[in-house]
């Protein structure tokens, strides 16, 4: 099973467990027991958190203890190769780590030790520690014990045979485990081993950014996760291999010295239970919420406590679902723009939809917008391995596109709403849209002026510049410099020269807005707030306004201090429980965005460090795009040379 096929099924049967789960609420409902059926909630989601940590953390201890190197103090680090041996990538590894007389751990694959025994023994004469990665790389999180038996088993046995004495770690492939992995290789007298530092080598981000993230990694007990070959198919893994020089550097002028996994484990504290620790956290948490008991209206808690207890998970999982449908049609809107960039490339939701998400995620996280920057790197990080460079102007412009026609479409839909809705509205819903309309016909005439300019531009780039003074030649080469982001830009907005994709744009928007309005109904009616579509389009509308100014990260507390203020005074929903609803319309929204966009961030091999990272060399090769133009050599213009010093000879 690949990393792929088990998120995938990992997903599946989480879907699937939220729905028989959804299936007992209703029963228990039915039943008169919405006491009960809370508790099943509470305990579903507590699990979910819980497995999923166990299972995809590499140094979780949910289902075992792992070696982490957490607690070492001594300074001394473990460089770690997976997925070797390889006949091209390995022998270029040991012959640094010989020359620069380094000792590492090495956890082979069974299967490329069978094909290449003579690295395997290499890898013993010259010292190094040999350790188990399995032998077929298959992913364990669904495998039973008999399944990891056989991967030990068998690899144990080949390594035996050629020269290794003993071995006694093991690293599951991708980290990835189950309650059964380290209960088995326990076992059979294996410790399992994770990783404190991943750089991410197998992206094949360059030698140089796999040394910075190794340097930044460094520190007393680090454990570097570093590859030698592709478990999985025959990717190149030379990268790694130029960086390893720098990266021994690295370790030593950090004062470190580099050991094997089991040599730093010696270092690691005993790691007991600490019951006072838990005892002074269970006395701190039990004051706390004495404290807050006390303080609070206790009314006013009790009606919180009652509107989660009869809250309907069915309900929930159809909003959920109605905000995924949403936000594939903002995908839709914003892959209408991509496919109108010229070169006549198609782009697929596989490429649109990761990014979108780990927008969403940086989004969440961060604020100032950052989410829409991260996904224009990652898209074109992704597009950029797949050999099509797309500068970021052009993609910034399709962003901007994507954002006018959701704009357009979600004013039709605040205007039918106005025109359609009866049911209490207050009248700033009326004065907010007619204010998002101004602001959104000045965006328009933005963009459409951003087109003229380009072409007016474009055409006059042909007159010729023979004469012009230093003054005008350097103010020219600004305003080339200018251009080349405007024209950019503009190639990013050629959806406005498209009747076609741009009619699709609207109609997917609308779409994209009712389904999230759907979401928020059917979110209202879990929580037991039945004022219909005029109380939905009041929480849809404050929502929509609030994601426009992030004040801090995912606008945490703003958003449900709005909200439940806008119920209240609206519709006259008691505080409790338009802060519950709040509460919950913004788990609803942060888990799918969060949720997949942690998941499609692993997929793409990123961390937020990169993302982030990526983002300011954006920045960075931004800047120098529109730098100051520098003034042509003097000593090659004589006729501007006597026009800027003035007339009159100089004689020696």
């Amino acid at each position: 099973m690949t990393k792929r096929q088990a998120l995938v099924g990992y997903v599946a049967c989480a879907v699937a467990a939220a729905g028989l789960t959804a299936l007992i609420d209703l029963a228990l409902i039915a039943l008169g027991a919405g006491w009960l059926a809370w508790a099943l909630n509470i305990a579903f989601l507590t699990g979910l958190v819980v497995v999923t940590w166990g299972c995809f953390m590499p140094n979780a201890g949910v289902f075992g203890r792992v070696i982490d190197g957490v607690g070492v103090t001594e300074r001394v680090v473990a460089l770690t190769f997976d997925d070797g041996p390889s006949p091209d990538v390995t022998p270029r590894i040991l012959d640094v780590l010989r020359r620069e007389h380094v000792r590492a751990t090495f956890f082979v694959l069974g299967r490329h030790a069978e094909r290449h025994p003579e690295l395997v023994e290499r890898m013993v004469r010259e010292g190094h520690e040999v350790a188990s990665h399995g032998w077929s790389h298959g992913v364990l999180t669904f495998a039973g014990p008999r399944r990891i038996v056989w991967e030990l088993v068998r690899t144990q046995r080949l390594l035996e045979r050629l020269g290794v004495r003993r071995v006694r770690l093991f690293r599951a492939p991708h980290g990835f485990r189950n309650p059964f992995v380290v209960r088995t290789a326990q076992r059979l007298g294996y410790r399992v081993v994770g990783w404190s530092a991943g750089v991410f080598d197998t992206a094949r981000p360059g030698a140089d950014v796999i040394v910075a993230r190794t340097k930044r990694a460094l520190e007393p007990g680090a454990i570097v996760l570093l590859h030698d070959a592709d478990g999985n198919g025959t990717d190149d893994r030379t990268q790694t291999a130029e960086a390893l020089p720098a990266i021994v550097d690295a370790v030593r002028h950090a004062s470190l010295r580099p050991v094997t996994v089991s040599e730093l484990h010696r270092y690691a504290p005993v790691r007991a239970v600490s019951w006072r620790r838990l005892a002074l956290v269970a006395t701190g948490a039990a004051v706390l919420v004495t404290f807050g008991y006390e303080r609070l209206d206790r009314d006013e808690v009790l009606d919180s406590l009652a509107t989660f207890r009869g809250l309907s998970l069915p309900l929930v999982v159809a909003a959920l679902l109605a905000n995924l449908v949403s936000v594939f049609f903002k995908a839709s809107v914003w892959k209408a723009a991509l496919d109108t960039i010229p070169g006549g490339r198609r782009f697929r939701y596989g490429e649109v939809m990761p990014a979108l998400f780990i927008g969403f995620l940086l989004n969440s996280v961060l604020i100032a917008r950052i989410g829409e920057v991260g996904r224009i790197y990652v898209l074109r990080r992704r597009l950029a391995k797949e050999g099509t460079q797309v500068s970021t102007p052009t993609i910034a412009g399709t962003v901007v596109m994507e954002q006018l026609f959701l704009g357009l479409s979600l004013l039709l839909v605040l205007l039918v709403g106005a025109v359609t809705i009866d049911n209490g509205v207050p009248e700033w819903v009326g004065r907010s849209t007619l204010v998002f309309a101004a602001v959104l016909l000045a965006l328009l005439v933005g963009v459409v002026a951003l087109d003229v300019f380009s072409r007016v531009r474009r055409r006059r780039r042909a007159r010729a510049e023979d004469g012009a003074s230093l003054a005008e030649g350097w103010w020219r080469s600004l305003l080339r410099n200018a251009e080349g982001i405007v024209h950019a830009v503009s190639r990013g907005q050629r959806i406005l020269r498209d009747p076609g994709r741009a009619a699709w744009s609207i109609v997917a928007g609308l779409l994209s807005w009712v389904a999230q309005i759907v979401g928020i109904l059917w979110t209202l009616e879990a929580f037991g707030i039945r004022n219909g579509l005029g109380a939905a389009g009041v929480v849809f509308l404050v929502s929509t306004l609030i994601g426009l100014f992030p004040v801090v990260p995912g606008n945490i507390g703003v958003f449900q201090i709005a909200v439940a203020l806008s119920l209240s005074q609206a519709f006259d929903v008691s505080t409790a429980r338009g802060t519950a609803f709040a509460i919950g319309l913004q788990f609803i929204e942060v888990a799918l965005g969060v949720g997949l966009g942690l998941l499609f961030l692993s997929l793409e091999g990123l961390s937020f460090g990169e993302v982030r990272r990526g983002i300011h060399a954006a920045d960075v090769e931004a800047a120098r795009t529109t730098a100051v133009p520098v003034v042509p050599a003097l000593a090659d213009e004589p006729d501007q040379v006597r026009q800027a010093l003035g007339a009159g000879s100089v004689s020696t």
